[in-house]
């Protein structure tokens, strides 16, 4: 006997504010969309992290929004998958991430999905410090510099960080070594 799947009508402006949550992501893989929706949009050739420029247009042209809360695909992560890469790849991986998601915050902004915004802000908080801590013995660039001053300038929420990224922000605010430390061990 199959379990009953309870579909949730959502408006747009919640729909957008999931995207950068962690249970739902920007992650094409986890949506299903009429064509129409998709329309001219392309995920951009050669960057990583596509579905985070895309997404969230597919999101603002649909009418409708169904969310389900039950699990119903199971992802598998192989070691040769994007997130497993060596560290060179991965900070043009993060810096990839980071533009889509200075792009979508802006977008989020323009459109007025409020909702959004807070979250948003958190995960590219999140990989500017992912991105400080892979390039902590290179030199200075802008994006470093800009990196630092709006994690200097932001203030962590478990609300719109969620428990994991606020104690990875906050440790990283209060010192960037102790967080490389602590990620090193954790990845052992």
């Amino acid at each position: 006997r199959q379990k009953e799947i309870k579909l949730k009508k959502i408006s747009k402006q919640k729909a957008m504010s999931f995207l950068p949550q962690d249970f739902c992501g920007n992650y094409a893989w986890n949506k299903v969309c009429k064509r129409s929706v998709i329309g001219d949009i392309r995920y951009p050739v050669g960057k990583a992290y596509e579905d985070i420029f895309t997404t969230y247009k597919f999101f603002d042209r649909a009418k409708t929004f169904v969310f389900i809360e039950d699990t119903m695909y199971f992802y598998r992560q192989r070691n040769q998958s994007i997130v497993h890469q060596n560290p060179d790849k991965s900070v043009k991986f993060l810096v990839d991430s980071i533009e889509a998601r200075l792009l979508q915050l802006d977008y989020f902004k323009k459109k007025k999905f409020t909702q959004a915004v807070p979250f948003a802000t958190s995960g590219l908080i999140e990989n500017y410090v992912s991105y400080l801590n892979l390039k902590r013995n290179l030199r200075e660039n802008k994006l470093s510099e800009m990196a630092k001053k709006q994690i200097s300038e932001y203030h962590p929420s478990l609300r719109y960080d969620g428990s994991k990224k606020w104690v990875k922000i906050n440790l990283y605010k209060l010192s960037p070594n102790l967080y490389s430390w602590a990620m090193k061990i954790k990845n052992m």
